[in-house]
């Protein structure tokens, strides 16, 4: 593990060149273990030099408590996520089951459905 301020200051330094990563994106860019970074993210939070925020399966860190931009692949995780097991489903019926387990999904994925099929609350 690198040392406890030189490990910390290089974390900072990419956050302010970059703005807000993945821990597993600052892992790979620094060239550290993922735990090693967890555990300095978890430090530098503590003394409020940085903020974490959970975007789907990903956690970000970010400075001045500035949350990173969702993206088409973060979205697109959260609607795997929540839909595993019903991709063989007919649309509709999928669509009803979601409304149980996932609100924000079903209807995000009715809208979609709706102008793919051009037919309002298709």
């Amino acid at each position: 593990m690198q040392g406890g301020s030189e490990g910390r200051d290089k974390i900072l330094r990419l956050l302010r060149e970059r703005g807000p990563m993945t821990l597993y994106g600052i892992a790979r860019a620094l060239g550290m273990p993922y735990s090693s970074v967890q555990w300095h993210v978890f430090a530098l939070e503590r003394e409020g030099l940085v903020r974490t925020v959970r975007v789907g399966w990903r956690r970000y860190a970010c400075l001045d408590g500035r949350p990173p931009g969702v993206t088409l692949g973060d979205l697109l995780a959260e609607i795997r996520r929540h839909a595993r097991g019903l991709e063989g489903l007919p649309a509709a019926e999928a669509l009803r089951l979601l409304e149980r387990r996932a609100p924000h999904v079903a209807r995000a994925l009715a809208l979609l459905l709706s102008l793919v099929s051009g037919r309002p609350g298709a």
